[in-house]
């Protein structure tokens, strides 16, 4: 980086002698940063004047005007905060008196003129001119404000919300001009957000080698990532239908070979889109592979068919690797040596070799020979996942065969790496060769591998490392630049869109490229209070994922298994007042966890099963209800954490057969397969009556009568149901197998004397008291007659009933 600053002294005038002596202006310029470098060119105004100071040769009077004079600060160093300085010495003649001495300074950060908190004094009187100490540079503005935790270390790292971000500013001195603003943005984006499980596929990877960002084609996407930035996926190119990754050094190109026939092109330097290499006439045609060679040719290979084109070419040529009708499918290329290695997913290699002619006409390629690699020679597989250069070997990756090695200087077969040796599988999924160490993805397991000491270091199961599925791809991130990890790095997918990340030995947690939910299905759901804008909590099988809604992203799930034995679903999950999450299981009966990070806290012993159906607590009294299949209901104390109580039948319930618990206010309400809605008091923990129900549906009648707290309710068929007003419990139930003269009760009424008058429809005898009208007067039925003249005259349905002081009135179907 390079400051420059200049100063002006315009004029200075000498109008007597005196005894020769010599004033000097000192001019110190301090900086806390780097030095000044020199630069004679600037664009201010003035610059083309020649000085006419002229020292040593002294008249009797007159001016002195330098100009403007570039003065560089040098001698800064940050590691013991030593300042830059810088002096300028103006000699007058001996004796003079100076007059009408005036000095400017100018700054011009966009010609790159500029001093970071700088300090001007004059050194005989140490008399300060610019003290710029605290303001940052003078001359430019490189960064914000802070202003946490948008802003920090000046740079501004936050979304638009929802729209734009007023977070940044900057501190300027009152008089400036702002005459150039220049803004470096990325456009960081969070993971892609999903609902539903997910099972992304990672097609290809490769890293830029001049500011070592690491480009993924995850699904039909293009990602950049940067280790350093706090929001890692630094852009995202969609669409792209991308398969295939390389990297063209000659030309600082990343090459993209695509599901649609294409080999695309994006610059190293700026990311800009470059004219696509080369588009095929059929677009149902995958590029599996590319590549690029030290002439600079590129290489693309399609089903059968490998592609070049030279540097000098224009037109691609296309030639046929396929020796049978079966078709041979690329899974990866290496160009190197005058050779081109195609690994294929069920025929083994192809080694192929060429010559590049260079000539007046350009450079062209003549293919010499082609070798197939298979089982039937060398190969201990022919399913080749992945090819991989370490120094002179020629890794071989495959399904099934583990690791074959060729050395391409010695041109000889190496031992194999496999189960017979160093792997836990012959199932090589991929190989990632970082600074040091290359590790090797083999069935649930990665193996550690050192390149310098050539030996197996460890191994580490792919579920130890924060992944909760088996290990599918792995990605090299070697440390190449400044948008890379400080150390090599790989990287193991799962498919959820989670990455674990590990350097060398050590685990570096995890990256979340997509963020999604592990469980599937979907059995439990429930909104958490974490402290912030909530969490929503979703349980299924003996995982429970866990989306915050605060950054809209799914949090690291819970496995259960990690503290209960498996073989187990979860049931129910609920918050207790104090902010404890309770989780029911159907075998591992209830566990504790944090609301903020999901971890385990403890369990409570003693409950009636471990088989939990549902789980309700009340903050009333502190109560977390706790419903069993056949078990009845355990009661805990959420705040001591005990168990208070267990209930079954045998303690007067109506049923141990609990589907579902609710409460409220100090009342559970505990739901069952064969006895209606229990009710239990938590404050003292009564048992009440339980709802159920009778089976009355579609009734022609439900009458209804009050006195005072009791309210009884007529229903056709069924009798009269006796309820404390107050409270909503019944009490009783009348009905005709009881003293109530008939179930099908068509009305109600209380009457003057304070009497329930019941009227029903009964079967048509003739009888004058045939129990159509009766009468409760609190102890005893009484059937009230009719009485009506005539032979098989009485009324026999009474529909509605009313009275006074001088008798009771029936509407019938008599009239």
């Amino acid at each position: 980086m390079s400051t420059k600053r200049r100063q002006h002294v315009p004029t200075a005038y000498s109008t007597s002698s005196r005894p020769q002596q010599r004033l000097a202006l000192l001019l110190v310029m301090l900086m806390l940063t780097l030095p000044w470098s020199a630069m004679s060119s600037t664009n201010l105004e003035g610059l083309e004047d020649e000085s006419r100071a002229t020292p040593k040769a002294w008249g009797t009077g007159g001016s002195n005007d330098t100009g403007w004079i570039s003065l560089d600060a040098t001698g800064a160093d940050t590691a013991n905060s030593t300042m830059a300085y810088a002096d300028l010495f103006m000699d007058f003649a001996p004796g003079a008196l100076l007059d009408n001495l005036t000095f400017e300074i100018s700054v011009d950060g966009s010609d790159g003129y500029w001093a970071n908190q700088p300090q001007i004094t004059l050194m005989d009187t140490q008399t300060p001119i610019l003290d710029w100490r605290g303001y940052g540079d003078l001359g430019r503005q490189n960064s914000f404000s802070d202003n946490s935790p948008e802003v920090e270390d000046g740079v501004l790292d936050t979304w638009l919300k929802p729209n734009s971000v007023s977070d940044a500013s900057w501190l300027l001195p009152s008089g400036v001009t702002i005459t150039d603003l220049v803004i470096d943005a990325l456009r960081p984006a969070d993971p892609r957000v999903s609902f539903s499980t997910q099972n992304i596929i990672i097609h290809d990877s490769a890293v830029n080698p001049l500011d070592g960002r690491l480009y993924i084609l995850l699904d039909d996407a293009l990602l950049h990532l940067d280790d350093q930035a706090s929001k890692r996926i630094i852009d995202i190119e969609l669409d792209m239908q991308g398969r295939s990754l390389a990297i063209d050094a000659n030309d600082n190109r990343l090459l993209i070979g695509t599901a649609d026939g294409k080999v695309l092109s994006r610059s190293l330097v700026d990311s800009s889109s470059q004219t696509n290499l080369l588009e095929m006439d059929d677009d149902t045609t995958i590029v599996h592979a590319v590549g690029a060679d030290e002439y600079g040719t590129i290489w693309a290979a399609s089903d059968c068919s490998l592609h070049h084109l030279t540097g000098s070419q224009t037109t691609w040529t296309e030639y046929n690797f396929c020796s049978s009708d079966l078709v041979e499918r690329p899974s990866d290329l290496i160009a190197y040596s005058d050779n081109v290695y195609i690994a294929t997913t069920s025929s083994g290699v192809r080694a192929i070799e060429y010559n590049t002619f260079i000539d007046a006409s350009g450079i062209s390629i003549s293919i010499d020979s082609d070798t197939q690699w298979s089982t039937a020679n060398y190969l201990t597989s022919n399913s080749i996942t992945q090819l991989e250069l370490l120094n002179s070997q020629l890794l071989i990756a495959s399904t099934g065969g583990g690791v074959n090695r060729y050395d391409v200087v010695a041109e000889s077969w190496l031992g194999t790496w496999s189960t017979n040796n160093w792997l836990s599988s012959n199932v090589v999924r991929g190989l990632a060769l970082t600074d040091g160490w290359l590790h090797i993805l083999a069935g649930s397991t990665v193996h550690a591998y050192d390149t310098g000491a050539m030996l197996f270091r460890s191994q580490r199961q792919v579920a130890d490392m924060g992944l909760l599925n088996s290990g599918r791809t792995i990605v090299a991130w070697p440390s190449v630049g400044y948008r890379s990890p400080t150390s090599g790095m790989m990287m193991v997918s799962d498919g959820s869109g989670t990455l674990a990340r590990q350097t060398g030995e050590t685990l570096d947690g995890t990256m979340v490229l997509v963020s999604s939910p592990e469980t599937s299905p979907m059995e439990v759901v429930t909104h958490i209070d974490d402290g912030e804008q909530g969490e929503i909590w979703i349980g299924g099988g003996t995982i429970i994922d866990r989306f915050d809604q605060h950054d809209q992203v799914w949090r690291t799930p819970i496995d259960l298994t990690d503290y209960v034995p498996p073989y187990y679903s979860v049931t129910a999950i609920v918050q207790d007042s104090d902010g404890w999450v309770w989780v029911g299981t159907s075998d591992a009966g209830i566990l504790r966890l944090r609301n903020d990070n999901g971890s385990y806290i403890g369990t409570v012993q003693g409950i009636s099963s471990s088989h939990i159906s549902s789980l309700s607590h009340d903050a009333n009294t502190e109560t977390l209800v706790v419903g069993h299949y056949e078990s009845g209901i355990s009661l805990i104390n959420t705040s001591t954490m005990t168990l208070t109580e267990v209930l079954t039948t045998e303690d007067g319930l109506d049923s141990d057969l609990v589907t579902q618990v609710e409460t409220r206010y100090g009342i559970a309400y505990i739901a069952t397969p064969d006895s209606g809605v229990m009710r239990i008091d938590l404050h003292d923990l009564a048992i009440l009556g339980s709802w159920q129900s009778l089976g009355a549906d579609n009734l022609e009648a439900t009458p209804v009568a009050v006195d005072g707290d009791t309210l009884y309710l007529g229903l056709t068929d069924f009798g009269i149901l006796v309820i404390d007003r107050l409270t909503g419990d019944i009490s009783d139930h009348w009905n005709q197998d009881g003293n109530l003269p008939d179930d099908d009760v068509l009305s109600l009424h209380l009457d003057f004397g304070g009497g329930l008058l019941v009227g029903s429809r009964v079967s048509n005898t003739g009888a004058t008291g045939n129990g159509g009208l009766a009468r409760w007067d609190g102890n005893n039925w009484q059937i009230l007659q009719t009485s009506i003249p005539g032979g098989n005259n009485d009324p026999y349905v009474f529909y509605d009933i009313t009275s006074d002081a001088d008798g009771i009135y029936a509407g019938t179907n008599r009239g």
